[in-house]
């Protein structure tokens, strides 16, 4: 097994950072929506913010427009998990909203 250094200068993440990583990601091991998981995570970072109704509403999707909201807080199983995936990863509005300073990496 490799080992990893700690570089001394460095800054490590709160241990609540790291613990809200951990969640979200036992999350999808248990089949939550992924549109509800990344409200869970915009809340933790936005909170107080005004416009975080409107992110909520468009991260969830429309019932008569996106897949990923007609599913429920958790999916029946994995296909219908990848189907949110999918939806979420197509949405022009959510496409159009991405952070200025994001870079695909194809």
């Amino acid at each position: 097994m490799e080992s990893f250094e700690i570089d001394e200068n460095s800054v490590a993440p709160p241990a609540w950072y790291l613990q809200q990583k951990i969640d979200i990601a036992r999350k999808k091991l248990e089949g939550y929506n992924p549109s509800h998981l990344t409200v869970r995570e915009l809340t933790s970072g936005h909170l107080n913010k005004p416009y975080l109704p409107a992110l909520t509403k468009i991260t969830l999707g429309d019932k008569k427009h996106n897949v990923r909201a007609r599913h429920g807080e958790v999916c029946a199983g994995v296909q219908a998990q990848v189907e949110c995936l999918i939806d979420m990863a197509t949405d022009p509005d959510l496409l159009g909203r991405t952070w200025v300073g994001w870079s695909s990496w194809i």
